[in-house]
């Protein structure tokens, strides 16, 4: 819901970490915690997708070579 917002920054962030943190809150997890769970979850998603593309980089590279 967070990433329908017109007002994204640089890498969505700010605006995913607040979709984390305010469902996190309502729940009752501290808001350190929860600040702490944002920050992680968006660090370990770049991470992700950037190890995918440069995967994905390789085989494309890899496959167009051979034909």
């Amino acid at each position: 819901l967070a990433t329908l917002l017109p007002i994204q920054g640089l890498f969505n962030l700010g605006t995913l970490e607040l979709g984390w943190i305010f469902p996190l809150v309502i729940f009752g997890v501290p808001k350190e915690t929860a600040i702490s769970i944002s920050f992680s979850y968006h660090i370990i998603t770049l991470l992700l997708t950037t190890l995918l593309f440069l995967v994905g980089l390789i085989i494309f590279y890899f496959f167009k070579k051979k034909s």
